[in-house]
């Protein structure tokens, strides 16, 4: 029926989300799926505050081995299908959990403004080393669908600095 455990564990995974969607919880965690490449670490919604535009935010946890242009666009490919709602979406794919906990941490902290002097910029760069996911050494992947634009920055060499874009309209 599947081509690969990797597709067979996204299936896993969204088995697991449908009920969990039903329910209308907006903030899901969930365990690890063995042997199966993935896991979702976080699934939230933002209300968009005084805005009001609401968007979803996923955060997975995947393989090194199972990282690859084909299995990220499986991946988007049926998130996007399970949430449509609400419309903006963003999906975040780490290799490294440690890096992964850092995003999500750095998300929940005030925003610090530094000074724009030498000092300023020095404490800027330690904080961000500190808390910051790190820019190399792991696999990592994001996919936007906001308004009319859909597409994902992915890195093709865990070593380097460099994303690459693909655009989905």
């Amino acid at each position: 029926m599947f081509h690969n455990k990797f597709v067979a564990g996204i299936f896993l995974l969204l088995l697991m989300l449908i009920p969990l969607c039903i329910e209308g919880q907006n903030s899901i965690k969930l365990k690890e799926v063995p042997n199966k490449g993935l896991e979702i670490i976080l699934n939230e919604i933002d209300d968009g505050g005084r805005s009001e535009i609401k968007s979803r935010h996923i955060f997975i946890l995947i393989e090194e081995k199972e990282f690859n242009l084909e299995n990220l666009n499986k991946l988007f490919d049926e998130f996007k299908k399970l949430y449509t709602e609400p419309y903006n979406l963003r999906i975040t794919v780490y290799s490294n959990k440690e890096m992964l906990q850092r995003l999500i941490d750095f998300k929940k902290f005030a925003p610090i403004e530094f000074s724009d002097d030498e000092k300023g910029r020095e404490a800027s760069n330690k904080y961000h080393e500190k808390y910051y996911p790190l820019r190399k050494g792991y696999f990592r992947a994001d996919y936007f669908r906001y308004a009319k634009f859909e597409f994902f920055d992915y890195s093709p060499k865990k070593e380097d600095t460099k994303m690459v874009r693909i655009s989905l309209n």
